[in-house]
């Protein structure tokens, strides 16, 4: 079997991504070093001296996740491996042998030098430095210090193969030039060619859009009561309760309420919460915009509804916690209450409240809150303050004006007034991206309506940037499906004739308990699933976007008692998509797409 040449799709990313060009075959009077890739370079081609050594690597195993192989440097500069079962991974990040004879009580000197960076940094930072000597075992590499430039690139190129994300290669190198400058070696992690070779994966694998959506109060106010039929006694029903307000409206990060990874730097203490005159005093003593713990205090104020309300929920809680010192929430056996129990208990909840629950996790409480406090009105750092923002990155970039008409039939008109009376207001909070919305929701609209009422509107606006609509529905059981699937299609393309700069968007056709033309509901869903499916891969091919809305489906619960009409949940959800949907269209307006993906 030919050697694999890992090395080569170094060459790869920094050429083919950099310069944009493909690989070229040459002719070798030397030996040829083909990657996997097929792409092919002679020893004395162009390519700086570094780069000519190539390394063959034999042919390995796909390695398992990665382990808990724990590093031990030793004085005779070897390197041996050791299982670590239980417990974070310690690995050493002063070479004993180099400083023995120079640093007295060299532990507490490697100690206090792992203490200058976070502990979460630092286990990342080990994971990384884990993996480097596995790979270098894998291979059979020679355990050499300073790490070889061509070596490094190779384990680059080798992270890369395995699919990992920029962010985490970025972090493991990072780690390795942190360890490599502890002991005092040349630190070859900001050579220009190992840059640009990140810079390349990050090209190649663009940043994900976070798609995760806000949880908003009446969303709160469903999960909470949900936790009735999930909680299995009353002690756990005040815990998650509690946990969840407060993570609402204290804009908490996860890592800040509960114990994440045994780590406990950042969890808020029993001994950090006060009440006093009806409000509830938090005392923060670091965050992750506060490694060095100098502390903050936010004050957080009653709400009307006592379901929510976190004074009152954390007020009964601790009246139920039991007397030990510690984190905040804790079982009633005292032990702490981890991040995968809050995350698995909000799914259920979330998932038992009839929403798709994996499109929000427990970040959605803290964006939901700061989307809510930005429709609120409260300025910038008020927000910054209490969510413990270094910088305004929580903001959406302002750019040019935005405008967005939304035309369509009941569903559009209730949806108006729903958003009307929502804190954000009928622009959706996306205020802040500089955009409006002119809303045209009229009962009754059907397909053929369409026209008119856009003629109508473009005599007294200029044509959008884009333009929504949700319409179809009221057609469905009147017009045989191939009739509707093509009248709505030939609307599409008069759209795009007539307002040429406008971008289009398409809002599913959603299901109904009762239909006006038909009492067969699985038919007429059936229908509705071809056209709502032949209308998204058309829009998409012509440039434009496509909104599904999962999570309202025949439940009584999402409609008013004509079965047509969304209730107030209904609408909440309705309206927190197609803000989602929005904001993702907005900031990406050269792409075609469908939100949710």
């Amino acid at each position: 079997m030919d050697a694999t040449v890992v090395i080569i799709d170094v060459f790869i990313l920094l050429f083919g991504l950099m310069f944009q060009v493909l690989p070229i075959n040459c002719s070798l009077s030397n030996t040829n070093k083909i990657s996997p890739a097929g792409l092919i370079f002679a020893s004395d081609g162009i390519f700086p001296s570094y780069l000519h050594s190539v390394i063959y690597l034999p042919p390995a195993p796909e390695l398992p996740q990665i382990s808990t192989a724990a590093l031990l440097l030793v004085s005779d500069k070897t390197v041996k491996f050791c299982r670590v079962l239980t417990g974070p991974r310690k690995l050493a990040f002063l070479n004993l042998y180099m400083f023995s004879n120079n640093i007295a009580n060299l532990p507490l000197v490697s100690s206090l030098i792992e203490s200058s960076i976070a502990p979460s940094t630092l286990q990342i930072y080990q994971r990384g430095q884990a993996l480097f000597y596995e790979f270098r075992s894998l291979y059979g590499l020679m355990n050499t210090w300073p790490i070889p430039l061509c070596e490094l690139l190779s384990f680059i190129a080798y992270l890369f193969k395995k699919k990992l994300a920029h962010s985490t290669i970025n972090c493991y190198v990072t780690g390795l030039g942190f360890f490599s400058k502890a002991n005092n070696y040349e630190d070859i992690t900001q050579k220009f060619v190992v840059r640009k070779l990140l810079e390349g994966i990050k090209r190649s694998r663009p940043k994900k859009n976070d798609l995760r959506l806000p949880i908003t109060r009446d969303m709160l106010k469903s999960i909470i009561f949900s936790l009735d039929c999930v909680c299995k006694s009353r002690f756990e029903l005040s815990l998650f309760k509690a946990a969840f307000s407060l993570a609402f409206h204290g804009l908490f990060r996860v890592g800040e309420l509960v114990v994440t990874n045994s780590l406990q730097s950042h969890t808020l203490q029993l001994s950090d919460i006060h009440i006093l005159s009806g409000l509830l005093q938090v005392c923060i003593p670091s965050s992750k915009t506060d490694q060095l713990g100098k502390g903050s205090n936010i004050w957080i104020y009653p709400q009307s509804d006592l379901n929510i309300c976190p004074v009152n929920l954390v007020s009964e809680f601790i009246k139920l916690r039991p007397p030990v010192l510690g984190p905040l929430f804790c079982h009633f056996d005292g032990s702490p209450l981890s991040r995968y129990q809050f995350v698995t208990l909000l799914k259920k909840a979330i998932d038992l409240s009839g929403i798709d629950q994996t499109r929000y996790s427990s970040h959605s409480f803290r964006i939901g809150a700061a989307t809510t406090l930005s429709m609120d009105g409260v300025s910038d750092s008020e927000i910054m303050r209490l969510g413990r923002w270094s910088s305004n990155a929580y903001k959406g970039i302002v750019g040019d004006p935005v405008n967005v008409w939304i035309v369509g039939s009941s569903i559009v008109k209730h949806a108006f007034v729903t958003a009307r009376d929502r804190p954000g207001g009928v622009n959706l909070g996306l205020g802040r991206l500089n955009a409006s919305f002119w809303w045209q929701g009229k009962g009754g609209m059907i397909v053929r309506h369409v026209k008119a009422q856009l003629r109508t509107m473009k005599k007294y606006e200029d044509p959008p940037q884009f333009l929504l609509l949700h319409v179809g529905g009221n057609d469905l059981g009147n017009s045989k499906v191939g009739f509707l699937r093509n009248e709505i299609k030939n609307m599409i393309r008069w759209i795009m004739k007539e307002f040429p700069t406008s971008k289009l968007v398409w809002s599913q056709i959603l299901t109904r308990l009762k239909w006006r033309y038909s009492n067969d509901h699985k038919a007429m869903d059936l229908c509705r699933y071809r056209i709502n499916n032949s209308i998204a891969a058309f829009i998409v091919s012509c440039g434009g976007y496509y909104v599904k809305h999962p999570d309202i489906h025949a439940d009584q619960k999402f409609f008013q008692s004509d079965g047509v009409h969304l209730s107030s949940l209904g609408n909440e959800l309705w309206l927190n998509v197609l803000q989602g949907a929005m904001e993702h269209f907005i900031q990406n307006k050269d792409c075609a797409s469908t939100f949710p993906c």
